[in-house]
């Protein structure tokens, strides 16, 4: 391969100039209407990219080659299409995407803390500086200026922050200006929006909890929005991808104890083949279903069993977090299919184990991961792991109430385990 010299002093490869004007130049198709607002900065940093190295090579060209436009396979816009208020808002956006991913992440670190009170207080106040820095951006951005995109991948930004935040009092009580600023001007581009773009705010408020329903918006409140999207998405539904179908159906569980008559079959109806692409994350479809669960949905088109199968074929991916919320959905929603999956659990349970301080699994998703190796009759290979467990359980006492240790040695009684003397009173 030869290497020509660049604009920036870097080289660059003699073929990209040769064969890949018009790839190099064109402006990036990743944000667009099939675009999940998860990938959005990927997206503007993908356009960044492309037309530096555009304009690199266009500078190493010869003078006479950059001068005759009807050269084949040379196409060069005078100015890119990215400027103005644009920029100002991809800008803004890149920030508060980007500071939503270490908030998160490091909110993901402080699930391991074994001091409750201290552990929650920490994570409020992240929280909080997070919507703080959030107010001050959204303040000095032209509402003009703000996209469906950029709305949905702030409003994302958000649950991903929230979902780690328990209880969220506090959020209602003087805290809920910016999803407040946010789902105002969703409601205003509404007609705009496309289905990803709603998957990924229902998806936000649904983190946010169902007082997020009775939030103020116009004259009514955020209900009758969040009404508007669970109706309009099932119809618009025919370019998402499986993350924001994952997303959608998520969001749905958080926020209704159950779906709209055919909101889900016309939804999965549609999409359910796009749940096997490559780029649906395994941790969604572990989501997927839970939330499917959750909303007591009755499988007549084979979705349960395409999850299963994309669980199984991905499970080294999966986190004992998510695996735990697949294996209660599965419990719950009786799936015949779930053979398959359990297969690798069952193995996990025996090489590795299941560990409460090393995988961050929750007290509550520990006893229902519990309750569906019971519902699915795997109690030989549960109890195994329950052993296993009452150390962990022991040693972080103190994140488990009476009633969730109550319930838990409740469902070990019913596998005709007692593990009274092996849980230390509080």
């Amino acid at each position: 391969m030869r290497w020509v010299p660049a604009i920036s002093g870097r080289r660059l490869p003699a073929d990209l100039i040769e064969d890949h004007h018009t790839t190099a130049m064109a402006p990036s198709t990743l944000v667009g209407p099939n675009t999940s607002p998860g990938t959005m900065d990927r997206a503007v940093m993908g356009d960044c990219r492309r037309w530096n190295t555009a304009a690199a090579t266009m500078k190493s060209l010869p003078r006479k080659l950059q001068r005759n436009s009807s050269q084949p396979g040379v196409t060069y816009p005078e100015k890119p299409p990215l400027q103005g208020l644009d920029l100002t808002r991809i800008s803004t956006t890149m920030k508060v995407v980007t500071r939503g991913q270490r908030v998160a992440a490091k909110l993901l670190k402080l699930t391991k803390m074994t001091d409750v009170e201290e552990r929650e207080e920490l994570m409020a106040s992240c929280a909080k500086e997070f919507l703080k820095e959030m107010d001050a951006k959204l303040e000095g951005l032209p509402q003009e200026a703000v996209d469906c995109i950029s709305i949905a991948s702030m409003m994302h930004r958000i649950g991903m922050v929230m979902k780690f935040i328990h209880p969220k009092d506090w959020l209602f009580q003087g805290h809920a200006k910016v999803p407040i600023s946010l789902i105002e001007m969703f409601d205003q581009r509404f007609q705009y929006a496309e289905a990803h773009h709603m998957a990924s705010v229902l998806w936000g408020m649904g983190q946010l909890g169902r007082r997020s329903l009775d939030l103020p918006l116009g004259e009514g409140t955020a209900r009758n929005l969040i009404d508007r999207i669970v109706q309009t998405v099932p119809n618009k539904s025919d370019g998402m991808k499986g993350n924001s179908v994952c997303h959608f159906v998520e969001g749905l569980s958080l926020l209704y104890d159950k779906a709209p008559p055919g909101c889900l079959e016309t939804l999965l109806g549609k999409t359910a083949p796009r749940l096997e692409e490559e780029h649906t994350l395994t941790m969604n479809i572990a989501r997927l279903l839970y939330g499917l669960a959750e909303l007591n949905y009755e499988d007549k088109i084979g979705v349960v069993e395409v999850g299963v199968k994309q669980l199984a074929f991905h499970f080294a991916h999966l986190g004992d977090n998510h695996i735990s919320d697949a294996v209660w959905a599965l419990g719950k929603l009786k799936s015949p299919h779930a053979s398959r999956f359990m297969l690798h659990v069952q193995a996990k349970a025996e090489q590795e184990g299941f560990g409460l301080s090393k995988s961050r699994m929750s007290p509550r998703q520990l006893i229902r991961f519990v309750w569906g190796m019971d519902q699915l009759n795997y109690k030989t290979a549960a109890m195994g792991i329950i052993k296993k467990l009452c150390p962990e359980v022991n040693y972080r006492r103190r994140e488990f109430t009476n009633e969730q240790i109550q319930e838990f040695t409740d469902i070990c009684g019913n596998m005709g385990m007692n593990v009274g003397h092996l849980i230390e009173e509080c």
